[in-house]
């Protein structure tokens, strides 16, 4: 098991992140954030949008990293406006 994890915390040590990536991305892109996720910091989101082109960043109310589950009318209502054809 220590082996593991020993393998696992290199591999994060080592990852570059993708960053540098995501100007290839050429569809419009969501981004969900909850305001009060405290495993990925919500200004995360900002980032995401500074790399991609065509992004719109929504940030939930008191959402944390479950918003998914938290508030799931919200999201399917901003999802299928996101989707809809103009």
């Amino acid at each position: 098991m220590l082996a593991y994890i020993e393998r696992q915390a290199g591999t994060l040590r080592s990852w570059r992140g993708s960053f540098h990536r995501l100007a290839a991305v050429a569809v419009p892109t969501l981004i969900i954030t909850g305001t009060d996720d405290r495993i990925i910091p919500p200004e995360n989101a900002e980032l995401l949008a500074q790399g991609l082109r065509d992004s719109r960043v929504v940030k939930i109310q008191g959402g944390g990293h479950g918003v998914l589950y938290q508030q799931p009318k919200r999201l399917a209502e901003l999802i299928s406006a996101f989707l809809a054809p103009d």
